[in-house]
């Protein structure tokens, strides 16, 4: 659970007391699970086993829905209200279950998410955080807002019904040999809108879809688009062959690709 922590000080000039609200999280598991682990938000019960939610907002926390959802598990996913949020700023966390991967070589996250916005000056933002040493600190490994994070197009009307979903691949490889490793999913709420997360899947070996080519047939003179299949990395350097335009890129891309003689 998460505490509060409080000093009082006492100095020539009277006392004082200093209060830092829910600063300090005590991890209540103990036991790691082993990979490979998928939540699809079957289960009535939420969050689920060994899971964990942290808040810092009101009125608004990840909750289970019973009607949203992305197959294989379609009609189930978890999701949070930004919107009911009355304090702009304030984060709510998702805690997965400890993972042990001491003999896991390289593995990876992969999760389906749906998210849109009310206004098109502000959304919210989604970070996934790893901690390495049981939740004593959190690294950054993913993180999304504004047009990064949306999947439809600004809307004031419900948010309801999700017709477009993403997925999102985070290679978590620089965890392994760890015996307790925990995944944060954190919403920062604008209090704007709603976001679905489903199919929270984390397995091991190599991730078959770094780059992702679409279409992968193509004419001469037609264009074709290459994006890294995870979308984690810091620096890119991307080489396409002479006989393309543009030949090289740098960044994540997509980078739009033409092929001639």
């Amino acid at each position: 659970g998460r505490f509060d922590v409080m000093v009082t000080v006492t100095g020539a000039f009277g006392t004082q007391t200093f209060t830092l609200d829910k600063y300090l999280f005590v991890d209540e598991v103990t036991t790691a699970a082993n990979l490979p682990f998928l939540e699809g938000f079957v289960e009535e019960v939420f969050p689920p086993l060994n899971w964990t939610i942290t808040s810092e907002g009101q009125n608004y926390a990840w909750q289970r829905s019973s009607d949203q959802g992305l197959a294989p598990s379609s009609g189930n996913s978890a999701m949070i209200n930004a919107g009911n949020n009355t304090l702009f700023g304030a984060f709510e966390d998702l805690n997965l279950a400890l993972m042990d991967l001491t003999n896991v070589g390289e593995n990876w996250l992969e999760f389906d998410m749906a998210y849109r916005a009310k206004l098109t000056t502000r959304t919210e933002r989604l970070e996934v955080m790893v901690s390495s040493g049981c939740g004593l600190f959190f690294e950054i490994v993913y993180a999304k807002h504004h047009g990064d994070l949306a999947t439809e197009n600004p809307s004031t009307l419900n948010y309801i019904n999700p017709s477009i979903w993403r997925k999102e691949k985070i290679d978590l490889s620089q965890y392994s040999g760890n015996a307790n490793v925990r995944v944060r999913f954190r919403v920062y709420s604008e209090r704007q809108g709603i976001l679905y997360l489903d199919n929270v899947n984390w397995k091991e070996g190599p991730n078959e879809n770094r780059i992702e080519v679409n279409p992968q047939t193509i004419c001469l003179d037609r264009i074709i688009t290459f994006v890294d299949g995870i979308g984690n990395g810091i620096n890119y350097q991307w080489n396409f062959g002479s006989n393309a335009t543009p030949s090289t890129a740098s960044g994540e891309g997509p980078h739009q690709v033409v092929y001639a003689n």
